[in-house]
């Protein structure tokens, strides 16, 4: 636990930028729509009529009225979807997923923007993959300068791997704080406890990904059993793990920032079908409880980890003492590429390669 009194100020990172879950696919059926809120910003969701997933701004651009509830037979629910496009509840505007004004019911005369076929809400890039629903955020808007990653064993149509299993978590810190877990092996024993300290056999980081690569140990009634758990990281905001050794195991472990100070945590589990293996199978859903019950536990230490003071800030983005050079030093300069941050072109440029960050270059 970091100590902390009410008068210490919070760490501040900046809004990362990437590409991030903002729902499973199954959460979104055809013409409906639903309100959200991630980067601090209020945003609608809706299934086109020919089950195209979009994202917008939630405010109408003509009285500013939110697209994402509804009035009359869709009150209680969000506002209509007809075809391509979502209508507003106030004066029955349509916007289709690019931000456009498709229809205005009433109008004689177009405004010019509307005429013209111009943007009037600001519209979010989408990929639907892997049983959920991406989004792409940029602060100043820039188009995607990198591709979200296809999990084969995440596949709706992959028979041999099970239905997923999805768990959400709303945690009050920067995502960032999280994500860190993923370089630190010393904590799986203190805080999730594992039997000893996982091997690190491999960490690598590449301009927005990183592969790491963890040799375990694991007791059963069986004797122990040598596993692994391998990840892949692309951008802030998406993780795939693979658990090897008891169960095989697949793991998305996806962040998205609801705001600076609120992380959102969506996990979705796959195990693969073992029909012949009833022992392995039992403890792979064993494993899982396990690791549930024990995150939803520790989500207060994940809360408290978050109140930091402000020499932590000093740590996090100017020179590293010597103890903590090392996997948590490299994480924190990778994740600075991956940030508007506009504070941390004084000690590190942000938009430079990784491997020249990393290399002095």
């Amino acid at each position: 636990m970091i100590a902390t009194d009410r008068n210490s100020h919070r760490v501040p990172l900046a809004m990362p930028f990437g590409w991030f879950q903002v729902l499973y696919s199954s959460e979104l059926g055809i013409g409906e729509a639903k309100p959200i809120t991630y980067f601090d910003r209020d945003l609608v969701i809706f299934r086109t009529e020919s089950g195209v997933a979009k994202v917008i701004d939630a405010y109408c651009a003509h009285m500013g009225a939110h697209l994402g509830y509804g009035i009359r037979e869709h009150a209680g629910s969000a506002a209509a979807v007809e075809g391509e496009n979502i209508v507003c509840p106030f004066h029955g505007w349509q916007f289709n997923g690019e931000g456009q004004c498709k229809h205005i019911p009433y109008a004689k005369n177009l405004p010019p923007r509307v005429a013209r076929g111009e943007k009037v809400i600001r519209s979010y890039e989408v990929r639907e993959i892997n049983q959920c629903i991406l989004v792409w955020y940029h602060p100043d808007d820039i188009a995607p300068n990198y591709e979200p990653p296809i999990v084969p064993e995440a596949a709706l149509e992959n028979d041999e791997w099970g239905e997923i299993k999805s768990f959400t978590w709303e945690i009050g810190t920067h995502m960032q704080e999280i994500g860190e877990n993923a370089v630190d092996a010393a904590h799986f024993h203190y805080v999730h406890g594992t039997n000893d300290i996982p091997d690190v056999q491999k960490q690598e980081f590449g301009e927005f990904t990183r592969h790491g690569l963890l040799k375990t140990r694991n007791e059963t009634p069986r004797g122990v059993i040598e596993g692994f758990i391998e990840n892949f990281s692309t951008g802030p905001g998406l993780s795939v793990i693979k658990f090897s050794g008891i169960c095989d195991t697949v793991l998305l472990a996806n962040l998205t920032p609801v705001n600076s100070e609120h992380a959102r945590a969506m996990y979705a589990f796959m195990q693969k079908r073992l029909m012949d293996n009833q022992f392995q199978g039992a403890l792979g859903t064993l494993s899982l409880l396990i690791f549930v019950l024990k995150w939803r536990r520790i989500l207060s230490f994940g809360t408290a980890r978050s109140i930091m003071k402000d020499h932590c800030f000093v740590m996090a983005m100017g020179p590293l003492p010597s103890f903590a050079n090392g996997m948590a030093s490299l994480f924190r300069h990778h994740r600075l590429r991956a940030r508007g941050a506009r504070y941390s072109e004084g000690s590190i440029d942000y938009l430079r390669p990784f491997a020249e960050v990393r290399t002095g270059a």
